[in-house]
């Protein structure tokens, strides 16, 4: 694009894109999984036994408080019955849930790795 505007670095264009053109994420309100894990991350080592002992503004930099408290309501509608579990059931359910995620996803990338593996010794 710069060498079409002639008038701009790539560096000036990708600056002026990310500076101006396209707002973040955070400014869109956009949560992404990293944003998720760092939530529930905090919300296990903030010490709150309930949802109201919570410091919500104090969570995650760059994140207001009402942003971290709203998409904590999203992810505990994440867990069956989560209105019987309490907070620090959802917390420790999601947790759960998180971590199996994770494991079911290492798992697919040590097979696809390890038949990669066996293709290239096919190969030779």
């Amino acid at each position: 694009m710069s060498l079409r505007m002639r008038t701009r670095s790539a560096l000036q264009m990708c600056t002026k894109w990310y500076e101006c053109l396209a707002p973040t994420m955070k400014e869109k309100g956009e949560w992404g999984a990293g944003d998720d894990d760092a939530l529930l991350a905090a919300l296990q080592t903030c010490g709150a036994c309930e949802e109201t002992e919570v410091s919500w503004g104090d969570l995650l930099r760059g994140r207001t408080a009402s942003a971290c408290l709203r998409r904590w309501k999203v992810m505990q509608r994440w867990v069956p019955a989560w209105a019987e579990e309490g907070f620090q059931g959802c917390v420790e359910k999601l947790a759960a849930m998180r971590a199996a995620q994770l494991a079911k996803k290492a798992q697919k990338a040590a097979e696809a790795h390890a038949e990669e593996e066996e293709r290239n010794e096919v190969g030779e």
